[in-house]
């Protein structure tokens, strides 16, 4: 008896452990980061690379280690693309240091995180999915989640970074108009071997 009890002892802190880990990591994660995030559009016959991306992870709750995000990318006008920006939403988990990434609008955009670096700054990896295999990218920290203010207006609540946000550059263009055939996909310009 004094062995199961020896053995779930470990098991139990060995959980705690982890556990922890995710939600240090979750909460570093937590903000608005900006740099090369693998956006790419084709339109026709032709692609266009994002020439930079904001990336928002909301968490769920206050040191969650999951919850919503939002990806917008910003597109080099001079190369003349059909739209400024594109953004997709999605939704984010940390479990036992991997992060999962899950586009529900655009699945081929899912991907999972292992090899990464991040600190309070900057946040680089690998990522792999079932469409790409061990593609670099590299992101600047903005803002923290938790240096946020909280806005709420008449239509909805949400929090915004003190820099320029994610929302802000996204509502400010309008892209009613953007033509139907453009598929936003992932796809790197600068592919690691």
């Amino acid at each position: 008896m004094k062995k199961l009890f020896t053995l779930l002892t470990i098991a139990l802190s060995l959980f705690m452990v982890s556990c922890d880990e995710d939600v240090d990591k979750a909460v570093m994660l937590s903000g608005q980061w900006r740099g090369d995030f693998g956006a790419c559009i084709e339109y026709g016959s032709r692609k266009f690379y994002a020439d930079y991306s904001d990336v928002v992870f909301y968490p769920s709750s206050n040191y969650s280690t999951h919850g919503t995000g939002r990806q917008v990318n910003f597109y080099d006008t001079y190369d003349n693309p059909p739209v400024p920006f594109t953004y997709e939403d999605f939704l984010w988990e940390i479990n036992n240091g991997r992060i999962y990434l899950t586009y529900p609008g655009n699945p081929e955009l899912d991907a999972i995180i292992d090899d990464y670096y991040m600190n309070n700054n900057y946040f680089s990896g690998v990522m792999n999915s079932n469409f790409w295999v061990n593609t670099s990218f590299k992101l600047y920290k903005i803002s923290g989640y938790y240096d946020w203010d909280y806005y709420e207006d008449n239509y909805s609540s949400y929090y915004y970074a003190k820099s320029r946000s994610v929302k802000q550059n996204a509502d400010s263009t309008v892209v009613d108009n953007a033509p139907s055939e453009i598929r936003v996909i992932r796809e790197f310009k600068n592919k690691q071997k």
